[in-house]
């Protein structure tokens, strides 16, 4: 089944399902990997787990933290970030994602107009889908 949602409620669906802030989960591995993290809040994620502002539930249901696997930190970040990384840095955390089985993450096949997501988002047959898109 494929849904066709209007503008109207896509603009919706992003002020209540998508949080102000991207969040990437990341392993032990990534962070050794000389990403520049200056501009953006990195976490252990046991100290991310327990931090109130994290805890609420926009970010818990958007991120959909029960599923999280295999990651060790948290990179906190704001909207435009993403794009401000080189191409390689964002592949590796784009995938990162993927493989840490975020919430925010949907196979492609879920949607409709995939030619309208740009290529960097659409990873291993998944669409990252992050504040900025």
């Amino acid at each position: 089944m494929k849904i066709k949602p209007t503008k109207k409620d896509l603009l919706s669906w992003m002020d209540s399902y998508v949080p102000e802030k991207d969040l990437f989960f990341i392993t032990k591995e990534l962070l050794n990997n000389e990403i520049d993290f200056t501009d953006v809040l990195l976490m252990p994620i046991d100290e991310f787990y327990n931090h109130s502002t994290y805890g609420q539930v926009n970010y818990v249901n958007g991120y959909e933290y029960w599923n999280i696997k295999n990651a060790q930190y948290v990179i906190i970040a704001e909207k435009e970030w993403i794009e401000s990384i080189s191409e390689e840095e964002k592949q590796l955390i784009l995938n990162s994602q993927v493989l840490s089985e975020r919430g925010l993450v949907l196979p492609v096949t879920f949607i409709h107009e995939t030619e309208k997501i740009p290529s960097s988002y659409v990873v291993n047959g998944h669409v990252v889908i992050q504040r900025s898109m």
